[in-house]
Parts: C-alpha cells; structure tokens; sequence
C-alpha cells in the first residue's frame, strides 16, 4: 500500500493506561475498498522523530480488550508506534470473517504492515507479535516475508491446525473447540465499536454466517484445508528473527521445539510453567516481566540497539519438579516447583528413552520375549481428571488420576532409581484391533508419586 493511503481518524477519550500517549483509533482502506479498524498508540515526542511500528492482528475485538492495549501503550511509551488490528470481520473491521487464517486475511495484514511502513511518521521498520490466534497470525505472516517485517515475538502458538491446535489435537476432537469456536462467533457478529447498532447491515452478513464448528466438522482428517494457516514444515521460509514464548500448562507445548529447530535464522525460545495466557499472570508459577524481555528485542532488532540479547541463551525453559495434584484451580498449590536451565541451540543432546509395556502392567526399557493382549472396555468416562487443552487461569490443570488408571489400560514403571528429566515430545506406537472401523486413542504420561498419587 502506497503512502498516499488515505484513512479516517476519529478522537477518542484518553483511558487509565495512556499516560500522555495519543491514542487514534481509525480505518484503512484495503484494495477491496473494506475497511479495517486499527488503535495507533502514539509516544509523546512524535513531532521530533520517526518510529518504528509494532502490530498485533487479531480476531478478540481490540476495542475491547483492556489487557492489549496495556501492553501496546507500553511500547508506544519506550519509542515505538503500536498498533492493533481487528481482523476482516471482526470488531470495527468491515467484512465478514468466513475462517481462521483465510489468504483474505493474510493479505489485509500485509497490506497494513506496508502502510505503516510508508507512514509519515514511521522509519520504515515494523514488528508482529500476539498471543494464541495473533501469534499463529505472526509467524504465519512471517513465512511470507513482507519487506517491511523485521522482527516477530510469537506467545503461546502452534505449528499445526489439525494435529496440535484446538480442533483436532492428535486426530482426537477437542471438546474445548466446541466452548472456544462458540465464544468466537459471538464475538465476530457482535456489532462493533462505539455504537454497537443491530440495524447495519454488515452487522446481518455478520450474523448469518456459518459457525465455525460447522466448518470444522466438514474437515475430520488431515489435508489441504488445515495446511492453510499452519507453519508447518515451511520454517525456514521465516527469514526474520523469531522469538517464541510458551507454557507447559498451555496446549501448544510440542509446537516449541519444532519450529525452533526448523527456523533457520536468528531466534529465541522462552517457556515457563504458565497457562494459555501472559507470562505474568498471577498464579503459583514464577512470573516473568515480559514486556521489557519483549522490549529488549524490539530495541535489538527494529531499532538496532546493542542490547546483547542475541548473546543470551537461546532457548530457556523450566524444568518442572513432582508436585501433589491440587484442586480444580492450584488454589492449594503455593508455587511449581523447579529450576530455570538455558541451552543453546547446538548443545542440545536429547537421548530417545524406549519403555516396552510387558505383563502384570509393567512397563520396561527391554522388550518381552512373550506375546500378551490386554483388552480395555470404551468408558466415555474416562479422562476427565486430565488437564483441559489450554486452561487460561480458569480451567482444569489435572488432578489424582489414579482412579482412572485403574478403569484404562495402564503401565508402569519399577520405581526410578535416578532422577530422570524429561524435555520433548512423547510418542506413543500402538499395536490395536477394534470391533468399530475409527476409534480415537488418547495416551498420556503421568508423574507417580512414592504414595501412589
């Protein structure tokens, strides 16, 4: 988009987080003649300098979300322009949201990095990031290397739709999907900001559409439908820094190791005990000042200061400690336990460990000699001890499953003679017959406590 672009502005009232900052909300014309909603934060000496932009795109109504425009007056404070970007469809952007990740989207973003790239104000250098749908929208936006696009800071994101999202993770549909595309539908028809009329017609278009699930549904197996929006295996197409955030308590946990591995260029990997949220949620795990981990970034790579971030580790991470299953919420639990370990990316040295289940369900590192069966019973029942798919602060974390793991099949080891720590993904290789033609297998791995817990 040329910087002839012209856009509408109107003036909004100063909130509790501008602190001097001007704050526009305003429009832009896509080639398409759809308008999309955009927040600008500004820093205070804009008259004086040329900034660099950094944007967020998201489907969660920006003139909604409190929490969002914290973060974004917290970069326009240290000297960037932050901008929030409802998606095609949603919120104050005009449209209709027809899916995730849709070319349509992809290229309303890009046409908005390129505008505030050749903004008057802006020096030519901008940066992505979000949390969840934005982040996947990050490095997603990424692969396809917009010339403006200098840095990206990616938090809680997968690499896959169909295998490691929230629709069908491992083959297996996810009942969260059902809460989540729910809640998203009446955020995408609720009429947007400021006045929130029934009586637009875009607001009908809107309405109309088909839910998500139902889309969802049409797509039960792996295939061309979920390759669009997922990274995966394209990683080295990023050509720009990348800096991953994640949480082990979180959904998307295979996803990290996979993309870091897979990027070629510069890049960093930052994952703590957290939820699907922000690492500096209250709750019993160690709270991490992320906005100015973020900002040292920003500063590094869209503003060229020598800060010696890339002389850190590049890949930091929690190793989590046995601690007892708490309640619904780890209200009981005062802190996770465990150590912070930094690696970088060439001295990874992971040993693949091999456990064979035998008889008397035991589970051994030698493969038994005798063939045995074990016949298991379907109990739809079962497996609702686990943690939810992606609790963000309100959710299941996974309580004492050992009543369910009598009801399963389930093998177990000898009790551990050394301390043994776990870093990766699990696979699983199943050997089954069934009187149904599909099924769904759910495998997990559980820590055994001396008591039994």
């Amino acid at each position: 988009m040329s910087s002839q672009t012209k856009y509408q502005v109107h003036s909004v009232r100063k909130n509790r987080f501008s602190n001097g900052i001007k704050i526009e909300k305003c429009w832009v014309k896509m080639k398409d003649k759809i308008k999309i909603g955009l927040t600008l934060c500004f820093p205070k000496s804009l008259k004086y300098k040329k900034f660099p932009a950094i944007l967020q795109a998201s489907p969660y109504r920006k003139d909604d979300d409190v929490l969002d425009l914290k973060t974004n007056t917290f970069f326009a404070r240290h000297g960037y322009v932050s901008c929030q970007m409802d998606v095609r469809g949603t919120g104050a952007s005009e449209g209709v949201f027809r899916d995730e990740y849709t070319k349509e989207e992809f290229r309303d973003i890009i046409e908005i990095i390129n505008w505030l790239a050749h903004a008057p104000w802006s020096s030519g250098r901008v940066g992505i990031w979000g949390m969840s749908y934005s982040a996947n929208n990050s490095l997603n936006i990424a692969s396809l290397n917009p010339a403006p696009l200098k840095a990206i800071i990616a938090i809680d994101s997968s690499d896959h739709r169909y295998k490691d999202d929230v629709h069908y993770y491992g083959g297996c549909l996810q009942v969260f999907e059902n809460i989540w595309s729910f809640g998203l539908d009446v955020e995408i028809f609720f009429p947007a900001w400021p006045n929130y009329s029934l009586k637009n017609p875009y607001f009908l278009k809107r309405f109309n559409s088909e839910p998500l699930i139902f889309r969802w549904l049409k797509h039960q197996t792996d295939g061309p439908y979920w390759q669009r929006g997922s990274l995966a295996p394209n990683y080295a197409k990023i050509r720009a820094p990348v800096y991953l955030i994640g949480g082990w308590l979180d959904g998307y946990t295979n996803s990290l190791k996979r993309i870091f591995e897979g990027l070629k260029g510069p890049k960093k990997v930052l994952v703590g005990p957290w939820p699907h949220a922000l690492p500096d949620k209250i709750g019993p795990w160690p709270r991490i000042d992320w906005e100015n981990e973020s900002l040292k970034w920003w500063d590094y790579w869209l503003k060229g200061i020598d800060n010696k971030i890339m002389k850190e580790p590049e890949f930091t991470f929690y190793l989590q400690s046995y601690y007892p299953p708490s309640d619904f919420r780890l209200k009981n639990l005062k802190r996770i336990p465990g150590q912070w370990y930094s690696l970088k990316s060439n001295s990874f040295t992971f040993r693949k460990k091999t456990y064979f289940p035998s008889q008397n369900n035991q589970l051994k590192e030698e493969k038994s000699s005798k063939i045995f069966l074990n016949k298991i019973k379907y109990n739809p029942t079962l497996g609702i001890s686990s943690k939810t798919w992606a609790p963000n602060g309100d959710g299941s974390y996974g309580l004492n499953q050992a009543k369910e793991d009598r009801l399963c099949l389930s093998f177990t080891t000898p009790p551990l003679s050394k301390k043994i720590e776990i870093l990766g993904s699990p696979k699983c290789t199943l050997w089954v017959s069934s009187p149904v033609e599909k099924m769904n297998w759910v495998v997990r791995i559980n820590d055994v406590a001396p008591d039994g817990t």
